[in-house]
């Protein structure tokens, strides 16, 4: 452990090895922290805060467990990248390694399915799985999974995860594949430098079959904002007052504007 310490220092310095410390802390620990999603929850956001107030800029102001109610299709991204965690704040370059929704194969192919009432197999999907020469019968049961959820969503609405745990706990536990506890797994976003939305780690299915269903909101948690933004929030705490080029409406804005 010492010498991997001491590799990953090497890598990146103190911040690379501090960051994959808390990395591996979180998802070691965090699993027996939200065995009580309360106490887990009030846990993550004392540390969050206790950060914050000592000065480290790298952790937002904003609750890391909030709600931000979204229009499916004003998430204009899909970004896999670093960094990770929850409610941190990065500079740097990072944002601009993004793929626009629209060329996103998974994305594609649930539009060109459900749209334009195109079959599975002549769909971006299964051109996907050709090109990483997978089995056939993955690729059928990716069609299932998707198929479930767009039936599931059509019949009962979009509901959030924490509805779902308390509908059916055992049922959601067991379907949650993405995060440490089932209530942190909803559709992540990342925020860029001019507020728009990169879609981050958990709820593709979801978000994509929210588009084709025309669903007006959805909640979604964020996991990371580019330092940019994170002044611009800054601002509004402090003032109010909302960059011309940001828009008043914008959903990481709403629990300042809301006070």
């Amino acid at each position: 452990m010492i010498r991997r310490a001491w590799e990953m220092y090497r890598e990146g310095g103190i911040t690379h090895l501090r960051n994959e410390v808390g990395w591996f802390l979180w998802r070691t620990l965090g699993p027996y922290c939200f065995r009580n999603q309360r106490v887990g929850r009030a846990m993550f956001r004392t540390g969050i805060r206790a950060h914050r107030g000592l000065g480290f800029a790298r952790y937002t102001d904003a609750d890391p467990f909030k709600y931000i109610y979204v229009d499916p299709n004003a998430v204009e991204y899909y970004y896999s990248g670093p960094p990770r965690g929850w409610g941190r704040v990065v500079g740097g370059t990072w944002d601009l390694e993004r793929t626009p929704l629209e060329e996103h194969p998974f994305f594609v192919a649930v539009e060109e399915h459900y749209r334009q009432d195109i079959e599975w197999k002549h769909t971006e999907l299964w051109e996907l799985y050709q090109q990483r020469d997978l089995p056939e019968g993955e690729f059928h049961d990716a069609v299932e999974r998707i198929e479930a959820v767009y039936e599931s969503i059509k019949k009962n609405g979009y509901r959030s995860q924490t509805e779902l745990l308390r509908m059916n706990p055992q049922d959601t536990v067991r379907r949650n594949n993405d995060a440490i506890h089932p209530s942190l797994n909803e559709i992540a976003v990342n925020i860029f430098r001019d507020g728009s939305l990169g879609k981050k780690y958990s709820g593709t299915h979801r978000l994509a079959i929210a588009r084709v269903l025309d669903i007006e909101k959805v909640p979604m948690l964020v996991r990371t904002r580019h330092a940019a933004w994170q002044r611009i929030r800054s601002t509004v705490r402090r003032s109010s007052d909302v960059p011309e080029e940001i828009s008043e409406a914008h959903p990481d804005l709403q629990d300042l504007l809301d006070r």
